[in-house]
């Protein structure tokens, strides 16, 4: 949540007087999570030597030094992990399930160099196995449950008003009024707006302090110490302000942000970069980036892979059903833009009747498949139901052309339409089209027949692609099988 201060300017100061208890963050808040994480790593590791001990056939390991070796080194090497994974990074910190996926993903790591130090020093034969596969999922469990407590104990400090950090904005009343509202809508709780600079506008509930060039007055005089940052938004007219703020003659300063106005654009997250004094925003980056984009890849490959393996007889058998129920080709090929708009070719079992091989209207347009069409075939219609039309789809996985997860892809000529409706709609391909999506399970699924249909799928796209992490992709992969079975209807 957002906290906005009050309408007048006056009365705007008295408030930010009272929020002047409000500090940001202890920079020891990192510092202790990563030594609960270090215990938990440390203790677990001795509790499952115990239990083997105690338990099984294993009675040395508990006084094993080896063991208590490995124990210690894996604790000490985890923050490392950590901190090169942006575990520490402030937008993880608000974000539960990004803090629990990297620690986990830290935490495999370290067993993973454990494992190579072990086999490179020849030292696997000491190790046991059993210790090592209680250890994996015990201390994934306890940093799970850490985190969770650390994430409410966040919660509960913000509501209370600690580490609030206290904002002036300066610059045009519009550009102040959409930062406020995604600041609301991306749920930055440790962030309070007390007031602007700037000319005067429709600002809401957002007050009005004073003329741009009266914030530094303000700033390092009645309100220094009150006032934590100042965030300057692009404008002609607050531009030279820069300079009068950040080259103050007080030793006071607040921290100084500049925002441009990007409106209208898609900015990456973690996409900032600087040459010298220049700074480069990557506007609508591919979000799969880094470690967690290569594990998504070898995710997406693997698991098309044993599906393939395991769904062969699956496979074998609706592919000879199609051939012998109707007149045709077993499979349905159509063209479909992937990543950055590339088109490529996708693979489907062929639920409707065989024509020429083209599916539209007299106009020339898609002619979309309905529920209860008449062109399904009866085995068509059973495909459509369970949804089993798509699996051959994991061979365009397996290619690389899609992922398990990600947006659907929708046909070349009914994703021109759309992008001209909305130019945002473009934004769909900075990753690849998937299996199943945010949209489907959410039902947003099957034909579109209008804007409204269209808009909403897309928000459901685009906030997939801006909040994507491995664990959204699981969820959303065990939400499909399970409304697949239970809640699915008709398409």
């Amino acid at each position: 949540m957002v906290s906005l201060g009050m309408r007048s300017g006056s009365d705007a100061r008295i408030a930010i007087g009272r929020a002047a208890s409000a500090r940001t963050a202890h920079p020891g808040l990192t510092t202790a999570v990563a030594i609960a994480e270090m215990l938990i790593i440390y203790t677990s590791g001795h509790f499952c030597s115990w239990v083997m001990s105690t338990y099984t056939y294993r009675k040395t390991i508990v006084d094993s030094d080896f063991h208590a070796m490995m124990i210690a080194l894996c604790a000490l090497s985890y923050p490392l992990f950590a901190h090169a994974l942006g575990a520490y990074y402030q937008d993880h910190l608000r974000n539960l399930w990004r803090r629990i996926s990297r620690a986990w993903m830290a935490w495999c790591s370290v067993l993973l160099m454990m494992l190579v130090l072990l086999v490179v020093f020849k030292f696997s034969e000491k190790m046991s196995r059993g210790w090592l596969l209680m250890w994996l999922p015990t201390a994934a469990l306890m940093l799970a449950i850490l985190h969770f407590c650390f994430w409410q104990l966040l919660r509960m400090a913000r509501q209370a008003g600690i580490g609030i950090r206290r904002v002036v904005l300066i610059g045009d009343p519009g550009h102040a009024q959409h930062l406020v509202r995604e600041l609301a809508q991306s749920r930055h709780d440790d962030i309070m707006v007390v007031g602007r600079f700037g000319p005067e506008g429709a600002d809401g509930d957002l007050s009005l302090l004073g003329q741009a060039d009266e914030a530094p007055r303000y700033l390092y005089g009645q309100l220094e110490g009150a006032v934590d940052e100042a965030w300057v938004l692009q404008s002609g007219a607050v531009l030279g302000l820069l300079d009068e703020l950040f080259y103050s003659e007080s030793m006071a300063l607040c921290q100084v942000r500049f925002v441009p106005d990007l409106r209208g654009f898609s900015v990456a997250k973690d996409a900032v970069d600087s040459i010298g004094s220049h700074v480069l925003i990557g506007l609508g980056i591919r979000p799969y980036r880094g470690l967690e984009g290569w594990l998504k890849s070898v995710f997406d490959r693997v698991g098309a892979f044993v599906g393939l393996l395991v769904l062969s007889p699956v496979l074998l058998v609706i592919a000879l059903v199609t051939w012998a129920g109707s007149r045709g080709p077993v499979l349905f090929k159509q063209q479909r833009h992937g990543l950055h708009g590339a088109e490529f070719t996708i693979y489907k079992f062929r639920t409707l009747k065989y024509t020429d091989g083209t599916y539209t209207t007299e106009d020339g347009k898609l002619d979309q498949v309905k529920a209860n069409d008449p062109r399904f075939t009866e085995v068509g219609k059973f495909l459509r139901r369970w949804s089993l039309d798509e699996l051959p789809q994991l061979f365009n996985v397996l290619k690389g052309d899609m992922s398990l997860v990600g947006p659907r892809p929708h046909e070349v000529s009914m994703n021109v339409d759309a992008a001209r409706e909305d130019l945002d709609y473009r934004l769909r391909h900075r990753v690849l089209p998937g299996m199943t999506g945010w949209a489907q399970i959410n039902g947003s699924r099957g034909a579109i027949y209008d804007n409204a249909q269209l808009k909403r799928r897309l928000e459901l796209d685009l906030w997939y692609i801006d909040n994507w992490s491995l664990l959204l992709d699981l969820d959303i992969l065990v939400r499909t099988m399970v409304l697949g079975f239970f809640k699915i209807r008709g398409l």
